[in-house]
Protein backbone atom coordinates (compact mmCIF):
# COMPACT_ATOMS: atom_id res chain seq x y z
CA UNK A 1 0.00 0.00 0.00
CA UNK A 2 1.71 3.58 -0.64
CA UNK A 3 0.24 6.65 1.02
CA UNK A 4 1.54 10.36 0.21
CA UNK A 5 1.41 12.88 2.68
CA UNK A 6 2.08 16.84 2.93
CA UNK A 7 1.40 16.90 6.55
CA UNK A 8 0.68 15.54 9.88
CA UNK A 9 -3.14 15.69 9.19
CA UNK A 10 -2.39 13.63 6.14
CA UNK A 11 -1.03 10.88 8.54
CA UNK A 12 -4.57 9.94 9.48
CA UNK A 13 -5.21 6.81 6.52
CA UNK A 14 -2.11 5.74 7.23
CA UNK A 15 -2.24 5.28 11.00
CA UNK A 16 -5.30 3.66 10.56
CA UNK A 17 -4.01 1.59 7.81
CA UNK A 18 -1.20 0.24 9.72
CA UNK A 19 -3.12 -0.18 13.49
CA UNK A 20 -5.12 -2.50 11.52
CA UNK A 21 -2.05 -4.82 10.52
CA UNK A 22 -0.26 -4.34 13.69
CA UNK A 23 -3.05 -6.33 15.56
CA UNK A 24 -1.60 -9.56 13.74
CA UNK A 25 1.66 -8.55 13.13
CA UNK A 26 3.20 -6.55 15.82
CA UNK A 27 6.67 -6.25 14.74
CA UNK A 28 6.99 -2.81 12.40
CA UNK A 29 10.58 -2.14 10.65
CA UNK A 30 10.62 1.68 9.24
CA UNK A 31 13.18 2.26 6.81
CA UNK A 32 13.59 5.81 5.45
CA UNK A 33 16.65 8.31 5.61
CA UNK A 34 17.76 10.78 8.43
CA UNK A 35 14.49 13.02 9.05
CA UNK A 36 11.91 11.36 6.84
CA UNK A 37 9.61 11.23 9.61
CA UNK A 38 10.09 7.80 11.19
CA UNK A 39 10.17 9.25 14.65
CA UNK A 40 7.19 10.85 13.77
CA UNK A 41 5.14 8.11 12.53
CA UNK A 42 5.90 6.04 15.75
CA UNK A 43 4.97 8.78 18.04
CA UNK A 44 1.05 9.47 15.98
CA UNK A 45 0.77 5.52 16.05
CA UNK A 46 1.58 5.76 19.78
CA UNK A 47 -0.94 8.42 20.69
CA UNK A 48 -3.36 6.93 18.35
CA UNK A 49 -2.88 3.31 20.06
CA UNK A 50 -3.75 5.05 23.24
CA UNK A 51 -0.14 5.99 24.58
CA UNK A 52 -0.65 9.46 26.90
CA UNK A 53 3.41 9.68 27.82
CA UNK A 54 5.38 11.63 26.05
CA UNK A 55 7.40 10.14 23.11
CA UNK A 56 10.61 10.51 21.50
CA UNK A 57 13.51 9.38 19.81
CA UNK A 58 15.71 6.61 21.46
CA UNK A 59 18.21 6.87 19.42
CA UNK A 60 20.82 7.52 22.79
CA UNK A 61 18.89 4.71 25.52
CA UNK A 62 18.16 2.47 21.98
CA UNK A 63 14.99 1.66 22.77
CA UNK A 64 12.08 3.22 24.89
CA UNK A 65 9.22 1.83 26.39
CA UNK A 66 5.97 2.70 26.62
CA UNK A 67 2.27 1.66 27.77
CA UNK A 68 -1.08 1.46 26.37
CA UNK A 69 -4.22 0.33 27.09
CA UNK A 70 -3.59 -3.49 25.58
CA UNK A 71 -0.01 -3.75 27.12
CA UNK A 72 3.38 -2.54 25.65
CA UNK A 73 5.17 -0.07 23.12
CA UNK A 74 9.13 -0.94 22.38
CA UNK A 75 10.69 1.88 20.35
CA UNK A 76 14.27 1.05 18.80
CA UNK A 77 16.42 3.54 17.14
CA UNK A 78 19.22 1.07 15.45
CA UNK A 79 21.19 3.93 14.42
CA UNK A 80 23.76 3.77 16.58
CA UNK A 81 24.51 0.46 16.52
CA UNK A 82 27.33 -1.49 15.19
CA UNK A 83 26.64 -4.94 15.49
CA UNK A 84 24.30 -7.91 16.30
CA UNK A 85 26.48 -8.81 19.53
CA UNK A 86 24.88 -5.03 20.88
CA UNK A 87 21.72 -5.78 20.11
CA UNK A 88 21.69 -9.04 21.67
CA UNK A 89 23.58 -7.83 24.99
CA UNK A 90 20.14 -6.28 25.52
CA UNK A 91 17.97 -9.07 24.85
CA UNK A 92 16.79 -7.70 21.77
CA UNK A 93 14.94 -11.23 21.15
CA UNK A 94 13.02 -11.14 24.00
CA UNK A 95 11.83 -7.89 23.05
CA UNK A 96 10.67 -8.89 19.22
CA UNK A 97 9.36 -11.86 20.06
CA UNK A 98 7.36 -10.88 23.42
CA UNK A 99 3.93 -10.43 21.35
CA UNK A 100 4.18 -6.44 22.37
CA UNK A 101 4.33 -4.15 19.74
CA UNK A 102 7.89 -3.32 18.63
CA UNK A 103 8.72 -0.38 16.76
CA UNK A 104 12.25 -0.27 15.12
CA UNK A 105 14.09 2.44 12.95
CA UNK A 106 17.29 1.14 11.46
CA UNK A 107 16.68 -2.01 11.24
CA UNK A 108 19.16 -2.60 8.71
CA UNK A 109 21.24 -2.35 11.86
CA UNK A 110 20.09 -5.46 13.14
CA UNK A 111 21.97 -7.79 11.24
CA UNK A 112 20.61 -11.38 10.52
CA UNK A 113 18.68 -11.01 13.79
CA UNK A 114 15.43 -10.12 12.08
CA UNK A 115 15.54 -12.48 9.06
CA UNK A 116 12.52 -14.47 9.37
CA UNK A 117 10.35 -12.44 11.77
CA UNK A 118 6.83 -11.70 10.61
CA UNK A 119 6.78 -8.26 10.42
CA UNK A 120 5.79 -4.78 8.86
CA UNK A 121 7.85 -3.17 6.63
CA UNK A 122 7.62 0.61 6.24
CA UNK A 123 10.00 2.84 3.83
CA UNK A 124 9.33 6.64 3.80
CA UNK A 125 11.23 8.47 1.51
CA UNK A 126 11.09 12.54 1.07
CA UNK A 127 9.50 13.50 -2.59
CA UNK A 128 9.71 17.63 -2.68
CA UNK A 129 7.76 18.51 0.63
CA UNK A 130 5.88 15.36 0.23
CA UNK A 131 6.33 11.97 2.09
CA UNK A 132 6.01 8.54 0.10
CA UNK A 133 5.05 5.87 2.69
CA UNK A 134 5.26 2.10 1.00
CA UNK A 135 4.16 -0.60 3.64
CA UNK A 136 4.14 -4.25 3.33
CA UNK A 137 3.57 -6.84 5.21
CA UNK A 138 5.89 -9.88 5.38
CA UNK A 139 4.60 -12.99 7.56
Amino acid sequence: MRFKVHSLLELNPVISYLTGLIEKTPVVLLHGTMGAGKTTLVSQLAKALGVTQSTSSPTFSIVNEYLYPKGKIFHFDLYRIANEAELQAIGFDDYIFSGEICFIEWPENAGTLLTGVPSIQVNIRQEGTDRIIDIEENI
